[in-house]
Protein backbone atom coordinates (compact mmCIF):
# COMPACT_ATOMS: atom_id res chain seq x y z
CA UNK A 1 0.00 0.00 0.00
CA UNK A 2 2.93 2.45 0.12
CA UNK A 3 3.31 2.82 -3.29
CA UNK A 4 -0.18 4.49 -3.59
CA UNK A 5 -0.56 8.38 -4.04
CA UNK A 6 -1.16 10.61 -1.17
CA UNK A 7 -3.79 13.24 -0.80
CA UNK A 8 -0.18 15.65 -1.04
CA UNK A 9 1.18 13.79 -4.04
CA UNK A 10 -2.32 14.07 -6.34
CA UNK A 11 -0.83 16.07 -9.66
CA UNK A 12 2.21 15.00 -8.58
CA UNK A 13 3.98 14.35 -12.36
CA UNK A 14 6.52 11.65 -11.05
CA UNK A 15 3.44 9.96 -9.41
CA UNK A 16 1.40 10.47 -12.41
CA UNK A 17 4.23 8.70 -14.94
CA UNK A 18 4.14 5.47 -12.54
CA UNK A 19 0.49 5.70 -13.63
CA UNK A 20 1.22 6.37 -16.89
CA UNK A 21 3.48 3.06 -17.18
CA UNK A 22 0.63 0.99 -15.78
CA UNK A 23 -1.94 1.79 -18.18
CA UNK A 24 0.89 1.84 -20.93
CA UNK A 25 1.44 -1.90 -19.89
CA UNK A 26 -2.59 -2.61 -19.81
CA UNK A 27 -2.78 -1.37 -22.98
CA UNK A 28 -0.60 -4.05 -23.94
CA UNK A 29 2.03 -1.61 -26.08
CA UNK A 30 5.21 -2.81 -26.90
CA UNK A 31 8.19 -2.91 -24.47
CA UNK A 32 9.76 -0.42 -26.86
CA UNK A 33 7.15 2.03 -26.97
CA UNK A 34 6.42 2.06 -23.55
CA UNK A 35 10.50 2.25 -22.88
CA UNK A 36 10.26 5.86 -25.35
CA UNK A 37 7.13 6.91 -23.93
CA UNK A 38 8.30 6.43 -20.13
CA UNK A 39 12.06 8.06 -20.82
CA UNK A 40 10.51 11.56 -22.45
CA UNK A 41 7.89 11.62 -19.34
CA UNK A 42 10.70 11.49 -16.73
CA UNK A 43 13.74 13.35 -18.65
CA UNK A 44 10.78 16.34 -18.41
CA UNK A 45 10.24 15.34 -14.78
CA UNK A 46 13.87 15.74 -13.90
CA UNK A 47 13.83 18.97 -16.23
CA UNK A 48 11.26 20.58 -14.36
CA UNK A 49 13.16 19.68 -11.09
CA UNK A 50 16.34 20.84 -12.19
CA UNK A 51 15.09 24.25 -13.76
CA UNK A 52 12.63 25.05 -10.35
CA UNK A 53 9.46 24.97 -12.29
CA UNK A 54 6.32 23.25 -11.29
CA UNK A 55 5.66 19.90 -11.54
CA UNK A 56 1.69 19.71 -10.75
CA UNK A 57 0.69 18.95 -13.85
CA UNK A 58 -2.27 21.46 -13.24
CA UNK A 59 0.44 23.98 -13.26
CA UNK A 60 2.50 22.46 -15.68
CA UNK A 61 2.22 25.01 -18.87
CA UNK A 62 3.10 25.29 -22.88
CA UNK A 63 6.10 27.57 -21.94
CA UNK A 64 7.46 24.46 -19.66
CA UNK A 65 7.31 22.08 -22.51
CA UNK A 66 9.17 24.06 -25.06
CA UNK A 67 11.84 24.86 -22.78
CA UNK A 68 12.34 21.08 -22.66
CA UNK A 69 12.12 20.91 -26.27
CA UNK A 70 14.52 23.32 -27.16
CA UNK A 71 17.18 21.73 -24.16
CA UNK A 72 15.92 18.64 -26.18
CA UNK A 73 17.68 20.04 -29.76
CA UNK A 74 20.54 21.70 -27.97
CA UNK A 75 21.35 18.09 -26.80
CA UNK A 76 20.08 15.77 -29.58
CA UNK A 77 18.58 15.27 -33.31
CA UNK A 78 15.53 16.94 -34.21
CA UNK A 79 14.51 13.52 -34.90
CA UNK A 80 14.91 12.67 -31.23
CA UNK A 81 13.53 15.96 -30.02
CA UNK A 82 10.08 15.60 -31.80
CA UNK A 83 10.22 12.02 -30.67
CA UNK A 84 10.38 13.01 -27.03
CA UNK A 85 7.75 15.73 -27.88
CA UNK A 86 5.08 13.38 -29.34
CA UNK A 87 6.04 10.58 -26.43
CA UNK A 88 4.81 13.48 -23.71
CA UNK A 89 2.14 14.35 -25.32
CA UNK A 90 0.77 10.94 -25.31
CA UNK A 91 1.32 11.45 -21.74
CA UNK A 92 -0.57 14.50 -21.15
CA UNK A 93 -3.49 12.89 -23.52
CA UNK A 94 -3.69 10.08 -21.17
CA UNK A 95 -3.59 12.83 -18.08
CA UNK A 96 -6.83 14.33 -20.22
CA UNK A 97 -8.53 12.01 -20.21
CA UNK A 98 -8.23 10.58 -16.73
CA UNK A 99 -9.02 13.68 -15.76
CA UNK A 100 -5.46 14.76 -13.70
CA UNK A 101 -6.18 17.66 -15.98
CA UNK A 102 -8.63 19.83 -17.63
CA UNK A 103 -8.90 20.95 -21.27
CA UNK A 104 -7.71 24.30 -20.47
CA UNK A 105 -4.62 23.29 -18.86
CA UNK A 106 -3.49 21.17 -21.28
CA UNK A 107 0.04 22.51 -22.45
CA UNK A 108 -0.46 20.64 -25.80
CA UNK A 109 -3.18 22.74 -27.25
CA UNK A 110 -1.79 25.19 -29.32
CA UNK A 111 1.76 23.51 -29.59
CA UNK A 112 3.37 22.26 -32.77
CA UNK A 113 5.81 19.80 -32.88
CA UNK A 114 9.77 20.70 -34.13
CA UNK A 115 9.97 20.00 -37.68
CA UNK A 116 12.31 17.28 -38.87
CA UNK A 117 14.35 17.66 -41.64
CA UNK A 118 13.83 15.20 -44.25
CA UNK A 119 17.05 12.60 -43.59
CA UNK A 120 18.71 11.50 -47.26
CA UNK A 121 19.38 7.68 -46.90
CA UNK A 122 22.52 6.53 -48.23
CA UNK A 123 21.56 3.76 -50.95
CA UNK A 124 24.67 0.73 -50.27
CA UNK A 125 26.20 0.18 -53.73
CA UNK A 126 25.89 -3.63 -54.88
CA UNK A 127 29.87 -3.58 -54.65
CA UNK A 128 30.06 -3.19 -51.04
CA UNK A 129 27.07 -5.12 -50.58
CA UNK A 130 29.13 -8.13 -51.78
CA UNK A 131 31.85 -7.60 -49.75
CA UNK A 132 29.63 -7.68 -46.56
CA UNK A 133 28.53 -10.74 -48.08
CA UNK A 134 31.76 -12.15 -48.51
CA UNK A 135 32.91 -11.30 -45.18
CA UNK A 136 30.55 -13.86 -43.89
CA UNK A 137 32.13 -16.61 -45.80
CA UNK A 138 32.75 -19.91 -44.13
CA UNK A 139 30.79 -22.82 -42.59
CA UNK A 140 30.92 -22.07 -38.44
CA UNK A 141 28.38 -21.00 -36.40
CA UNK A 142 28.48 -17.28 -36.91
CA UNK A 143 29.36 -17.24 -40.49
CA UNK A 144 26.10 -18.68 -41.23
CA UNK A 145 24.36 -17.47 -38.91
CA UNK A 146 25.67 -13.82 -39.81
CA UNK A 147 25.35 -14.50 -43.87
CA UNK A 148 21.12 -15.52 -43.08
CA UNK A 149 20.85 -11.66 -41.59
CA UNK A 150 22.22 -10.48 -43.70
CA UNK A 151 20.59 -11.82 -46.71
CA UNK A 152 17.38 -11.31 -44.98
CA UNK A 153 18.09 -7.29 -44.77
CA UNK A 154 19.15 -7.18 -48.25
CA UNK A 155 16.26 -8.62 -49.76
CA UNK A 156 13.30 -7.69 -47.40
CA UNK A 157 13.86 -4.42 -45.98
CA UNK A 158 12.88 -5.45 -42.79
CA UNK A 159 13.64 -3.62 -39.78
CA UNK A 160 16.09 -5.06 -37.17
CA UNK A 161 13.48 -5.51 -34.60
CA UNK A 162 11.57 -7.72 -37.15
CA UNK A 163 14.67 -9.97 -37.60
CA UNK A 164 15.67 -9.85 -34.45
CA UNK A 165 12.36 -10.83 -33.07
CA UNK A 166 11.80 -14.32 -35.63
CA UNK A 167 10.93 -17.48 -33.65
CA UNK A 168 11.46 -20.90 -35.09
CA UNK A 169 9.53 -23.91 -33.59
CA UNK A 170 9.15 -27.51 -35.38
CA UNK A 171 6.26 -28.15 -33.12
CA UNK A 172 4.13 -25.56 -32.84
CA UNK A 173 2.85 -23.35 -36.13
CA UNK A 174 1.84 -20.19 -34.03
CA UNK A 175 5.46 -19.80 -32.54
CA UNK A 176 6.86 -20.55 -36.15
CA UNK A 177 7.78 -17.43 -38.13
CA UNK A 178 10.00 -19.57 -40.92
CA UNK A 179 8.44 -21.19 -43.43
CA UNK A 180 11.62 -22.33 -45.79
CA UNK A 181 9.46 -25.04 -48.16
CA UNK A 182 7.12 -21.71 -48.90
CA UNK A 183 9.87 -19.37 -49.05
CA UNK A 184 8.11 -16.68 -46.65
CA UNK A 185 8.86 -15.26 -43.12
CA UNK A 186 6.25 -13.81 -40.74
CA UNK A 187 7.42 -10.61 -39.13
CA UNK A 188 6.30 -8.77 -36.38
CA UNK A 189 6.09 -5.25 -36.78
CA UNK A 190 5.52 -1.44 -35.04
CA UNK A 191 1.95 -1.90 -33.11
CA UNK A 192 2.05 -5.69 -33.34
CA UNK A 193 1.66 -5.94 -36.94
CA UNK A 194 2.44 -9.05 -38.85
CA UNK A 195 3.29 -9.20 -42.35
CA UNK A 196 4.54 -11.77 -44.46
CA UNK A 197 7.65 -11.32 -46.40
CA UNK A 198 8.97 -13.46 -49.04
CA UNK A 199 12.41 -15.15 -49.32
CA UNK A 200 14.32 -15.61 -52.21
CA UNK A 201 16.11 -19.10 -53.18
CA UNK A 202 19.84 -17.24 -51.60
CA UNK A 203 18.17 -16.50 -48.85
CA UNK A 204 16.75 -19.83 -47.80
CA UNK A 205 19.42 -21.54 -48.56
CA UNK A 206 21.72 -19.40 -46.08
CA UNK A 207 18.50 -19.55 -43.47
CA UNK A 208 18.74 -23.36 -44.18
CA UNK A 209 22.63 -23.98 -43.37
CA UNK A 210 22.12 -21.75 -40.37
CA UNK A 211 19.49 -24.05 -39.06
CA UNK A 212 21.39 -27.22 -39.41
CA UNK A 213 24.54 -25.81 -37.22
CA UNK A 214 21.59 -24.08 -35.02
CA UNK A 215 20.10 -27.71 -34.20
CA UNK A 216 23.55 -28.56 -32.58
CA UNK A 217 23.78 -25.47 -30.19
CA UNK A 218 23.73 -25.81 -26.41
CA UNK A 219 20.42 -23.27 -26.32
CA UNK A 220 18.95 -24.57 -29.88
CA UNK A 221 15.53 -25.51 -27.70
CA UNK A 222 14.98 -21.31 -27.22
CA UNK A 223 12.39 -20.51 -29.25
CA UNK A 224 13.80 -17.41 -30.91
CA UNK A 225 15.65 -17.85 -34.78
CA UNK A 226 18.74 -16.25 -33.73
CA UNK A 227 20.94 -17.40 -31.45
CA UNK A 228 24.28 -15.94 -29.70
CA UNK A 229 27.21 -17.87 -27.19
CA UNK A 230 25.12 -17.02 -24.18
CA UNK A 231 21.57 -16.96 -25.88
CA UNK A 232 19.01 -14.82 -27.80
CA UNK A 233 20.87 -12.71 -30.08
CA UNK A 234 19.09 -9.31 -29.41
CA UNK A 235 18.59 -6.18 -31.00
CA UNK A 236 21.60 -4.14 -30.33
CA UNK A 237 23.50 -7.53 -30.49
CA UNK A 238 22.65 -7.53 -34.51
CA UNK A 239 23.57 -3.85 -34.34
CA UNK A 240 26.99 -5.16 -33.02
CA UNK A 241 27.27 -8.27 -35.54
CA UNK A 242 26.60 -5.64 -38.45
CA UNK A 243 29.38 -3.03 -37.81
CA UNK A 244 31.80 -5.96 -36.92
CA UNK A 245 31.08 -7.06 -40.66
CA UNK A 246 30.76 -3.52 -41.81
CA UNK A 247 34.59 -3.28 -40.29
CA UNK A 248 36.12 -6.83 -41.60
CA UNK A 249 34.34 -6.18 -45.47
CA UNK A 250 36.07 -2.50 -44.68
CA UNK A 251 32.87 -0.42 -45.32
Amino acid sequence: MSNQPSIEQDGDLTVNIQSFLRHLKAENKSPATISTYIEAANLFDRFLETEGHPRLLARIRAEHVELFITAQLELHSPATAANRYRSLQSFFKWALAEGEIEDANDPFRNLKSPKVPEKIVRIVPEDEIRKLLKACAGTGFQERRDLAILRIFVTTGARRSEVANLRVSLDDPLQNDIDLDMGVARLLGKGARERMIPLDPKTVMAIDRYLRVRSKHKMAKLPFLWLGKKGRLTVDGIRQLLERRCEQAGI
